[in-house]
């Protein structure tokens, strides 16, 4: 891309140089003036086109650091999800442990329960049977 500083002086040289009329005016190379305008026109739709790709290039860079970031959050939020699903799991788990130990204390205590009761039927038959005795050779004396 050319300096259009330089092609502007090139311009301001060339009407400097050129031959004063009456009336205050310049004569110049027409040629030269039109070659110098036509640079400065390509070199300032350069400069634009060159500030538009920046702006592109800056949008870009934008529209990266936000993918970056969503990116990371997405993570973070996967993490996240990661860990609480291992810490249900985990609670799940202590809690099923808890209830089966539950369960076998209670058929335990059941369990425990109904021998006592069974004894002591047993225990009260074995008195109805005795009292059933007695009452039988008590009858027949």
């Amino acid at each position: 891309m050319e300096d259009v500083n330089l092609l502007l002086s090139f311009i301001v040289n060339e009407v400097e140089s050129g031959k004063k009329t009456i009336r205050g005016g310049v004569v110049v190379n027409g040629d030269n003036i039109i070659n110098l305008v036509n640079r400065i026109r390509i070199a300032v739709s350069s400069m634009n086109g060159e500030e538009q790709l920046r702006e592109a290039n800056e949008r870009a860079k934008k529209i990266v650091a936000l993918a970056e970031q969503t990116r990371s959050q997405l993570l973070d939020e996967s993490d996240v999800m990661r860990q609480a699903q291992a810490e249900a799991t985990r609670i799940l788990s202590d809690a099923q442990r808890r209830k089966e130990a539950v369960e076998t204390q209670v058929k335990n205590n059941v369990a425990e329960m109904l021998f006592s009761v069974r004894n002591s039927l047993l225990n009260a038959q074995k008195s109805v049977e005795e009292s059933l005795i007695r009452l039988k050779n008590g009858n027949k004396q």
